[in-house]
């Protein structure tokens, strides 16, 4: 699988300058999902993508996020 080569992983902390002090979140888990089997798929894939071998950390984020139709919203890509 061949990764595009404009994809870039950004530095959020050389973005940011300065890390951001920590704090409470403000939604819990189940704010956002109530039910984990809904991640099944996306958990698949990430098994299948780990047990694969990646010629750079930045080969194994771009497999494991776009190389899935499964992986569509920011919390699937989190996840």
């Amino acid at each position: 699988m061949k990764i595009p080569t404009d994809f870039d992983l950004a530095d959020i902390i050389t973005d940011q300058k300065v890390a951001p002090p920590p704090r409470k979140p403000r939604l819990q888990k189940h704010d956002i999902f109530m039910d984990i089997k809904k991640f099944k798929v996306i958990d698949d894939h990430a098994i299948k993508v780990a047990q694969q071998r990646h010629r750079s950390f930045r080969g194994l984020i771009w497999h494991l996020v776009y190389s899935s139709k499964h992986v569509k919203t920011h919390v699937e890509k989190v996840r």
